[in-house]
């Protein structure tokens, strides 16, 4: 029976390993979500010798922003470069969270743990992936595995590192920053009295040097207030404009219904308590780790699922933990312990929960890669906003193809167009998050009115809007962000429409072939 039971668990294993891999070959056909077609825009302003805030608005902080730069520089305007990016940092972290859950539970959990959390991170979708909460999660497991994998105590150099790798948590997300108490409190707790204040100071060494090399290549860019006012400002309006209602939001939104939760946390509550009598020091890293990270999410409008990437490789870890307190039976081949059982039973469960997205996900990128599913049907099923990705492809390709290479191109809330489409993007909005309807009036009034003034300054050769209404054409000025602007209707009146896909539109003003 137990031959029979640990056989059904490693084929479990191997089944969980063949989704993995061919999800990772058939990741790169993702296309973009939103926050990817930002990204990229961004990021082509950069290319182009422009600076974040300053010449594009977004809120993110600035290393958002730079992977899509470089990734752009390597292997162009496409939509496998970030995914490319992405992968290379998925797998050094998979292979992190499996020697941890070894050293926690033996070698077979760890690699159990690892695969279901590539699964439950395969399991967000194409919106949720590629995503800054994930690479600010795999910064910290880089910086901090020396101290999960050895009992050695932590040195300067160690939580300088730890401090730097806070620092840039924080430059891509600045509430991330908090994870600076990770390295502090492990000064102030290790054992060795005198040197906690070297320690201390290293760790906020570490974390002050990427921090302030941001603020002075801002600062000699002339991008300081624009940073301040879109990443500081914005932010803190939007976010504190009700803790509370932020937090009922971030949990009727599916926070708690998502598996990572609903699973994975009394697990991590279990794998705290265990780890705690075989590893004080790794068990406080992560336990901090997750106390801290859990408000964060929560606090921040709206609620995402690529929100639960920060915390998502400290509760496979956590779970390992966990299971490493029950008995095993390793000296008798005819009988199982609890820990084999129990290892056997969450991995199934795992692997159906997580698995069946990436694993339906790869067979579709298969079929289209056979030429057995047209391209148009294929990403017609991924939808960002109110288009699909199709056609935002489509709309990049007619831009491309009947307009000048120089065209300025205001592709409103879908940047990812004038990025596929090789064209400059126009101005420096291009996205409703500054025009949200849910930002408090004042604040949104002075957003708009900065949009109105740049298209009337600058007017671009090409606008792609979503139009929903089903309009002929003859009332671009009754589409967004037209139809919110004071002087919308002057502004959009030299345009006319020029090709329709999906509900996008795009139109040109009248001087352009």
């Amino acid at each position: 029976m137990s031959r029979a039971f640990r056989a059904l668990v490693a084929l479990t294993l191997a089944g969980a390993a063949l989704i993995v891999a061919g999800w990772a070959v058939t990741y790169l056909t993702w296309p973009f979500g939103w926050d990817h077609g930002a990204f990229a825009w961004v990021g082509d302003v950069i290319t182009r010798g422009g600076m974040p805030y300053r010449d594009a608005f977004d809120v993110k902080g600035p290393l958002s922003f730079y992977p899509s730069a470089a990734v752009q520089l390597v292997a162009g305007r496409n939509w496998w470069g970030i995914r490319a990016f992405d992968l290379l940092l998925v797998l050094p972290c998979a292979l992190l969270i499996a020697r941890t859950g070894a050293r926690f539970a033996g070698r077979a959990v760890g690699i159990g743990a690892a695969l279901l959390w590539v699964l439950a991170y395969a399991n967000t979708g194409f919106m949720n992936t590629a995503q800054p909460d994930g690479w600010v999660a795999w910064i910290l497991l880089f910086s901090l595995a020396p101290l999960l994998l050895r009992a050695a105590p932590p040195s300067a150099a160690l939580l300088a590192v730890a401090g730097g790798a806070a620092a840039l948590a924080a430059l891509l997300k600045p509430h991330y920053a908090a994870f600076l108490a990770l390295p502090l409190l492990l000064a102030a707790l290790d054992a060795r009295a005198a040197e906690r204040p070297r320690l201390a100071l290293a760790a906020l060494g570490g974390f002050l040097a990427p921090v302030i090399a941001w603020l002075a290549i801002a600062g000699a860019t002339g991008t300081l207030d624009p940073f301040y006012e879109a990443v500081i400002r914005f932010n803190s309006e939007k976010n504190t404009a009700g803790l509370l209602a932020a937090l009922s939001e971030s949990l009727s939104y599916g926070f708690l219904e998502d598996p990572v939760i609903l699973l994975g946390l009394p697990l991590a509550a279990a794998g705290i308590a265990s780890l705690a009598r075989i590893d004080r020091r790794a068990a406080l890293i992560l336990g901090a780790w997750l106390v801290l990270a859990l408000p964060l999410i929560l606090l921040q409008r709206p609620y995402y699922p690529y929100r639960l990437h920060i915390v998502s490789p400290v509760i496979a870890m956590l779970a390992a933990a966990a299971v490493s307190r029950l008995p095993a039976n390793d000296s008798a081949a005819d009988q199982l312990g609890m820990r084999e059982v129990l290892a056997g039973a969450l991995l199934a469960l795992g692997v159906v929960t997580l698995g069946r997205h990436p694993l339906g996900e790869a067979a579709r990128s298969v079929r289209l890669l056979s030429g057995s599913v047209p391209r148009a049907e294929h990403y017609g099923r991924y939808a960002s906003w109110m288009a699909t990705a199709d056609a935002e492809r489509a709309a990049a390709a007619f831009v491309r193809d009947s307009t000048p290479a120089d065209s300025r191109t205001f592709a409103w809330n879908h940047p990812a167009v004038a990025f596929l489409a090789r064209r400059p993007a126009a101005g420096r909005f291009l996205i409703e998050t500054p025009v949200s309807a849910r930002l408090d009036p004042p604040l949104r009034a002075r957003y708009l009115d900065s949009l109105g003034a740049g298209l009337a300054a600058a007017p671009p050769h090409v606008v792609v809007t979503e139009d929903t209404l089903g309009l002929d054409g003859s009332c671009l000025a009754c589409l967004p962000p037209y139809d919110a602007l004071a002087q919308g209707r002057s502004l959009a009146a030299p345009y006319r429409l020029r090709y329709r896909t999906g509900t996008l539109a795009v139109y040109t003003r009248t001087s352009v072939p």
